[in-house]
């Protein structure tokens, strides 16, 4: 949805007449948002298991436990 009202945003910029400062302003908001979105994207974040583990960081060690 971000990705989307981005791109509404930018269409809007590219149709119409602005000052060039603002257009400036608008552009770099633009330019900003994209790779914020892209940076929490957490699908394109890659996994990454330690070396050491023998198991993924998502599942909880618990051998410590007694039951």
């Amino acid at each position: 949805m971000m990705r989307e009202y981005i791109g509404e945003r930018e269409g809007a910029l590219q149709s119409t007449s602005l000052d060039p400062g603002l257009k400036e302003r608008a552009q770099e908001w633009i330019a900003w948002a994209k790779g914020y979105v892209q940076r929490i994207d957490p699908l394109k974040r890659r996994f990454q298991i330690s070396e050491t583990s023998s198991q993924p960081p998502w599942i909880e060690d618990d051998s410590d436990e007694t039951s």
